[in-house]
């Protein structure tokens, strides 16, 4: 494909044949000769039925892998437990702990509120049992007097229990608004703040659910599950009370019951509060699911394993939904237990009502049956209730372990140890004794490196796969805290800083570019601090103010999520403009040209050259073309430096690994390479495009694209 036609169409040996575009794609990328040797050695072997010992490469290429492999194996073997890609969900067991509903509580507000809303409680049901006694103190003419005196008095009652009724539900609300809030917040924050190990481990399915499904419950379900338990609690207690003081020996068969109703009550609640852990856990693999179906939906559609992600999704929901079905059936098995006792109750009330009938009113009698038919429905919700507002906690132990517990990174600012407002001024960098890895139970990744680049200097950064070349970012970031060592900035320890201090005055552009939901104008300058004058210069240095000025809107115009509205190299250049923004003294490029085309890498390379020109460049190398006239290449082989030094003296030691690399593009590239090597050495011009291309990839890139490079040299 080119410019969106097809070009060449057939099987390999017809392209190659053709010398089109996909053998010049295939030489830039080099190893073409190779290829091309290894499959005429694979045609003959085919031919004569044998494969000798001889030309077996591949097995012997792998010795080295398999060796690698063998190691890692006896490595994770000596430790005495796997390796986990992804960390297991944390699960308490038993009843919440008291410090959550402490958490919970402070969170609202602190502790004075409790006695508050304790009191409001009391007064509330003190007024709907006085306004129950006056009415039957109404219907027996108690105090002798008039239907007016009744009347107003069961009026005023009747208004204070509304009243009251009101505050004790608005108190609640307000608190459990305060405390959703100030845990929400916590979480969000620390999920900020969290290490990047935490997301390499943590599936996103699982942050969904603590901020979506946890998240809900503190918001809309706990303050309303707290009110409905206190408010059944009270009414248990007060109607308990009230029999008592009419019928004393109502309290005989109490005893027992209560004991019999704690037992049935703390089994339900056991696993009643297991089954809601089970459901939140589950729910965040259903999630977990989705989400990563959701993201590779072009993917599954191209392979047509649609069923099987269908089936897998129905699968996962059928495992969440038996612990919610479950917790219906044992509201069932609590329901019947406490009807029986609530109704034995009731017997015992009745019987002591005939037993005392004349001694006590009927209207009273009849007040104290009335209380005791209700309290077997109100008790079994009382019990219930209890049992939610600890599946609803659940949430917040969940919330609290996010708010409280996570690892965070080191502080943004450290006030006592501020770099100078002109830091870094020159960019040299000194490294010393490195060591780093991803996570404590993991092999270090980095083994004691110790090297020094002056400012300004352009640093290539090589290796094969694993050799540790993004790790060296990543340290410079402090986005992994190394375990040994010191890394400095012009002189200043980078982890003696906070994390804003030293990330803000660094620039990055990425080999994936990130581009967020916005406008051009938000994602190049998202806390507004630059002019648009100042814009419209970097779109331009970048190769894209055409395309900003032909788009509706301009600056102004939209960016969609993840940028999926521009092209790759389109945002590959976004970043560029944004990094240009900066001006920052320590430039890192990782493998920034590694999925774009040439074209594109022709604009990142002039910026290397021009605009970075005064700036520290380390740029890990995807294609050695784009740093084989840097000032210096470091060489990195599992963590270690190799070599370090200038492309032309490595290149002049048949036997170091930066020639072996070279060599492994093919010999056509590599000669081309060290060509290269050897004029940028001497002092030689070299124009951009020359650098990257002698490559045949370049012969297609339009007229334009070299008059615009022209002129830019090295």
């Amino acid at each position: 494909m080119k410019d969106g036609v097809i070009v060449e169409r057939g099987t390999f040996h017809q392209l190659m044949e053709n010398h089109g575009e996909f053998s010049s794609l295939m030489k830039a990328h080099g190893g073409i000769e190779e290829v091309e040797q290894e499959i005429e050695e694979l045609g003959s072997d085919q031919g004569a039925g044998t494969v000798s010992s001889d030309e077996k490469p591949s097995e012997n290429a792998s010795d080295e892998t398999k060796k690698d492999v063998s190691e890692k194996k006896a490595e994770s073997a000596a430790s005495g437990k796997p390796k986990e890609l992804m960390s297991k969900e944390e699960r308490s067991t038993g009843s919440v702990d008291g410090q959550i509903y402490k958490s919970y509580v402070n969170a609202a507000g602190g502790f004075y509120l409790v006695p508050l809303l304790v009191f409001v409680l009391i007064i509330t049901q003190v007024a709907k049992v006085g306004n129950d006694l006056w009415l039957s103190w109404w219907t027996s003419d108690l105090f002798d007097q008039t239907q007016k005196f009744y009347m107003v008095l069961y009026a005023v009652w009747g208004i204070s229990q509304g009243i009251f009724q009101f505050i004790n539900g608005f108190q609640f609300s307000l608190a459990g608004a305060r405390a959703a809030k100030v845990l929400h917040h916590k979480a969000l924050m620390n999920i900020f703040k969290a290490p990047s190990s935490f997301f390499d481990t943590t599936p996103l399915g699982r942050i969904i659910n603590r901020f979506s499904k946890d998240v809900d419950a503190c918001d809309n379900q706990l303050s309303e599950s707290y009110r409905m338990f206190t408010g059944t609690a009270s009414m248990v207690i007060s109607t308990f009370i009230l029999i008592s003081v009419i019928f004393p020996y109502f309290l005989i068969p109490l005893m027992p019951m209560l004991v019999f109703y704690y037992y049935a009550a703390a089994y339900y609640r056991a696993s009643s509060r297991e089954l809601k852990r089970l459901d939140s856990i589950l729910r965040s693999s259903l999630y977990a699911h989705f989400s990563e179906t959701l993201s590779g939906l072009a993917t599954i559609r191209a392979y047509r394993v649609q069923e099987r992600f269908i089936g897998r999704n129905a699968y996962f929901i059928d495992l969440e939904n038996r612990p919610y079905f479950m917790s219906f059936a044992i509201q069932r098995w609590l329901g019947v237990r406490l009807e029986t006792i609530a109704n034995t109750l009731v017997f015992c009330t009745s019987l002591l009502g005939v037993c005392g009938r004349y001694q006590i009113g009927a209207s009273t009698i009849g007040l104290v049956l009335s209380y005791s038919m209700s309290v077997t429905g109100t008790f079994n919700w009382c019990v219930r209730q209890y049992a939610e507002v600890e599946n609803n906690m659940n949430a917040v132990e969940r919330l609290h372990h996010y708010a409280n517990e996570l690892e965070l990174e080191a502080d943004a600012i450290i006030p006592d140890n501020r770099p100078a407002a002109s830091w870094p001024s020159a960019g040299a960098i000194s490294i010393r004794n490195l060591e780093m890895r991803y996570r404590p139970e993991l092999p270090s990744v980095l083994h004691d490196l110790s090297l020094d680049i002056k400012g300004g200097e352009k640093i290539g950064v090589v290796g094969r796969t694993g050799a540790g070349k993004s790790s060296i970012m990543m340290a410079l970031f402090r986005l992994v805290e190394p375990s040994k060592g010191t890394m400095e900035i012009d002189g200043v320890d980078i982890s003696k800083i906070g994390l804003h201090d030293l990330r803000t005055r660094l620039a990055i552009i990425p080999q994936d570019p990130v581009l967020f939901s916005g406008t051009i104008r938000s994602n190049l300058d998202p806390f507004e601090k630059r002019s648009d004058q100042e814009l419209w210069e970097v779109l331009e240095r970048s190769d894209l103010k055409t395309y900003v000025q032909s788009c509706e809107g301009g600056l102004d115009s939209q960016v969609a999520e993840f940028g999926e509205n521009l092209s790759v190299g389109q945002r590959q250049l976004l970043c560029l403009a944004r990094a240009m923004l900066t001006h920052a003294k320590v430039i890192i490029m990782d493998e920034a040209t590694a999925s774009v085309d040439v074209a594109t890498d022709v604009m990142l390379q002039k910026a290397i050259r021009v605009d970075f020109a005064n700036s520290t460049v380390l740029t890990i190398a995807h294609r050695l073309n784009t740093v084989i006239d840097y000032t210096r290449v470091l060489v990195l082989d599992h963590g270690e430096i190799k070599e370090f030094d200038t492309p032309a003296n490595l290149l002049s030691r048949p036997d170091s690994v930066f020639s072996s690399m070279v060599e492994e593009t093919g010999p056509t590239n590599a000669a081309l390479l060290r060509s290269l090597a050897t004029a940028a050495a001497q002092g030689d011009t070299l124009d951009v495009k020359e650098v990257l291309a002698a490559s045949p990839l370049m012969e297609g890139v339009e007229e334009k694209k070299e008059a615009e490079v022209k002129g830019y040299n090295v």
